[in-house]
């Protein structure tokens, strides 16, 4: 029910060819694509979070003729790449510096939501109003009776995270992951951590995404990632991409100069992703 589609989700309709980009790696891939041309379109259109990064890069990117490019949102993409999934805000009001939500979408704001489903994939669904998480987990509470996972699927802001909602995220008996992007959010993400156990969130449903090799070093992602895997969850460390990136998992000179290489990168997402290797002892630990 919760998997996602690693690359860009496409369909056809009246001999139009759409193509919705969810990373800024896959934009050659999808170029190519719609340059070959196919006897099964005429025309094609690519839109998706992707394609809106790119505008206003200074990259040597270009689509090719005739191809339109949306930059606002392809109407029913999320029902296509997910049914069980849905939105109800976007954008985020805390612009942070790695991530490209404020750059995709500039404005947060709720939705009028009428049909509810199981999966929650808002940018900052705690930022929404209390009326509003009401409102959502009254009818997900709905959905749960009828025996559903329901799944909050984003990174929750643990400077948000209230007892009140810790609360109906128990009761709901829901999967939910935090945020936890570098070191000083620690404290905020252990508080929001005891809340949802305090409250009764058993630990199999709390997974913690940790934002790596934006300004840490290897020793110091291990420790996170090590505190984090010692409470007893899921630990999901997610490799630092620029906003422009072109390339899966590459180590830019940014990250080589913090001590990162591809092998470093590959033992820590491949021991907290597969569970191969062993871990990395941090200084701390061997004090």
């Amino acid at each position: 029910m919760s998997d996602w589609p690693k690359k860009p989700t496409s369909w056809i309709v009246d001999r139009q060819l759409f193509i919705s980009v969810p990373f800024t790696w896959n934009l050659y891939d999808v170029r190519t694509e719609v340059s070959q041309r196919s006897f099964l379109w005429d025309h094609a259109t690519v839109g998706g979070p992707a394609v809106k990064l790119s505008r206003g890069f200074e990259t040597s990117f270009r689509w090719p003729d005739g191809v339109t490019v949306d930059y606002g949102d392809m109407e029913g993409v999320l029902d296509r790449v997910n049914p069980w999934a849905m939105r109800t805000s976007v954008g985020c009001p805390n612009s942070c510096e790695y991530c490209g939500v404020s750059r995709i979408e500039p404005v947060f704001r709720e939705l009028d939501i009428h049909k509810v489903t199981p999966i929650v994939c808002d940018n900052n669904f705690l930022a929404c109003s209390k009326k509003h998480r009401k409102y959502i987990y009254k009818n997900l509470h709905a959905i749960r009776e009828n025996g559903t996972q329901i799944d909050f699927n984003q990174g929750l802001d643990a400077r948000k995270m209230s007892k009140w909602d810790a609360d109906w995220l128990s009761e709901l008996r829901a999967k939910c992951r935090l945020a936890y992007d570098y070191p000083a959010e620690g404290e905020d993400v252990r508080k929001a951590f005891r809340l949802l156990r305090d409250m009764g969130v058993i630990l199999k449903n709390i997974g913690v995404y940790a934002l790596i090799g934006w300004k840490d070093t290897p020793a110091e992602a291990w420790e996170r990632c090590n505190e984090i895997n010692s409470w007893g969850v899921y630990t999901c460390p997610m490799w630092f991409h620029e906003l422009d990136a072109m390339y899966w998992n590459q180590v830019t000179e940014k990250q080589e100069a913090l001590g990162w290489d591809k092998q470093k990168r590959q033992h820590i997402m491949g021991y907290f992703w597969q569970h191969r290797g062993e871990p990395l002892k941090t200084p701390r630990e061997g004090e």
